[in-house]
């Protein structure tokens, strides 16, 4: 049987850790797709809209069943976040 391969790589890069808040893409959160995690145990919301208002995401991140333990996305320019705990940023290729 052939084994299956994570598809996602990690970059070589420091992950960023945010606190809670309210966060904007291209200032705050560097452009660039991203695992985003739970930085303590304790996940939360979080929620990112485009510039143009479109949601990208809403969802709970940290606590499986009741949410996910990883989100993966691309932060772009003007990108509003909406962090109701730490979360901890991992670029990815």
């Amino acid at each position: 049987m052939d084994k299956l391969e994570p598809t996602l790589k990690e970059k070589k890069e420091t992950p960023t850790v945010l606190l809670a808040g309210s966060l904007v893409g291209g200032k705050d959160v560097p452009e660039g797709r991203y695992k985003v995690v739970a930085a303590s145990g304790k996940g939360s919301n979080f929620i990112v809209r485009s510039s143009t208002g479109k949601s990208k995401a809403n969802t709970i991140i940290g606590n499986p069943p009741l949410g996910v333990k990883e989100y993966v996305l691309t932060i772009e320019q003007g990108d509003a976040l909406e962090c109701h705990a730490s979360f901890k940023f991992i670029p990815i290729q």
